[in-house]
């Protein structure tokens, strides 16, 4: 049985900017693909890995009953000494009209695995959270649907995809949410059960408005020990 989250945790911001349609006038979205919280690699810092932007919205191709995938790649963030753990899944979603959309889904982060063909696809999981019923959707606008990975996901040192499943679907669907910059082919990948494709195979706008949250980790004991040593060697050489 899903577990029951309140929309307002799991699908936790509802943005104030209004995201721009193809026929309405455009503003400059922000075109960075990773984002570095201010504390960096302190223990506690954040950095945001996919596409965290949005300006698009693109109709009829959000279905339900299907998986998205984002590339992630840990190395763009600052450097962390204890490591990047991935801790939630974000994908935006547009409702133009008042709603009573609730979907079931739940995140998970994977390796990255070559199928032979012109972009790598998820492979093995690494960690997944159990299943989540977010929405209504209220009021009608672009949502941030944010879902927690569990607290077992451990530090992550290279590329992995961060994947959101739709178990379920509902009678007032949303669109897709798209940023300003050319679409990555094998950047983001949609699944309805027959396998991988890449987003951009269609007519995407820009890439999937869909990434991870990586939060720093403290130190190990090891990193601590080997930290301390050279700084004991500096300190007897002066």
């Amino acid at each position: 049985m899903a577990a029951m989250a309140v929309a307002s945790i799991v699908a936790s911001v509802l943005l104030a900017m209004p995201v721009e349609t193809e026929d309405s006038a455009a503003m400059p979205a922000d075109p960075t693909i990773v984002e570095a919280a201010e504390s960096g690699c302190r223990a506690g810092g954040r950095c945001d890995s996919g596409h965290t932007g949005y300006y698009w919205t693109v109709n009829e191709r959000f279905e339900g009953e299907e998986s998205y995938a984002v590339y992630c790649d840990p190395s763009a963030c600052e450097q962390c000494t204890g490591g990047w753990r991935p801790i939630s899944v974000t994908i935006y979603l547009y409702w133009e009209y008042e709603n009573a959309c609730a979907l079931t889904v739940r995140s998970a982060v994977t390796q990255v695995e070559s199928n032979g063909g012109s972009h790598p696809v998820p492979g093995a999981v690494i960690c997944e959270s159990e299943p989540e019923q977010v929405g209504p959707f209220a009021p009608p606008g672009l949502w941030a649907v944010n879902v927690p990975l569990p607290e077992g996901c451990t530090e992550i040192d290279g590329p992995f995809f961060a994947m959101l499943t739709f178990e379920d679907t509902c009678e007032e669907l949303p669109s897709l949410a798209a940023d300003l910059n050319p679409c990555q082919a094998g950047r983001a990948l949609n699944d309805h059960g027959l396998g991988w494709q890449g987003v951009c195979d269609g007519d995407f706008p820009g890439n999937l408005s869909m990434f991870a949250t990586l939060e720093c980790q403290a130190p190990s004991a090891a990193h601590e020990a080997t930290w301390t040593t050279v700084k004991d060697m500096y300190r007897a050489d002066d």
